[in-house]
């Protein structure tokens, strides 16, 4: 499975292997989503190869003062 990632500066994707998909399916559906892994390069596309995943409420007291503001284009 396969998850993009989008803001205002790009997209990235996120490689989820089934296993993997199975442990944290229930954090993926959050509308935040803190997922750590391996940088994969290949065939000239950068991925990301999920290795945990953790859905965050907002505001979470151990991200708050670490995440930037997000624009408004408004």
């Amino acid at each position: 499975m396969s998850i993009t990632l989008e803001d205002e500066t790009g997209h990235i994707t996120l490689v989820v292997w089934p296993v993997v998909y199975q442990r944290y399916k229930h954090e993926l559906v959050s509308p935040l989503v803190l997922a750590t892994g391996t940088v994969s390069r290949r065939e000239g596309s950068i991925s990301i190869v999920v290795a945990t995943a953790r859905g965050l409420s907002w505001p979470d007291h151990e991200l708050t003062g670490a995440l930037p503001a997000s624009r408004d284009f408004r």
